[in-house]
């Protein structure tokens, strides 16, 4: 399927993509943000916010920002 367009995000290689990526942000903070308000950090995000406790998103952070 191609998009006719992708507002608020990047075209590469013909495809649309957010404008950052996990390598990009790896700042604890903005990843909490993230799950608690995903379309206050990447407007447009069809990413619903997180239901999960922040125990359970400290656990998630531990383990996306152990990845290299």
């Amino acid at each position: 399927m191609r998009l006719a367009s992708c507002p608020g995000r990047s075209r590469s290689l013909g495809s649309c993509r957010p404008p950052h990526t996990l390598g990009e942000r790896r700042e604890r903070s903005w990843v909490d943000q993230h799950f608690v308000d995903p379309g206050k950090l990447v407007p447009g995000t069809m990413m619903p916010p997180s239901k999960l406790t922040l125990e359970e998103r400290q656990m998630v952070m531990d383990y996306i920002l152990s990845i290299p």
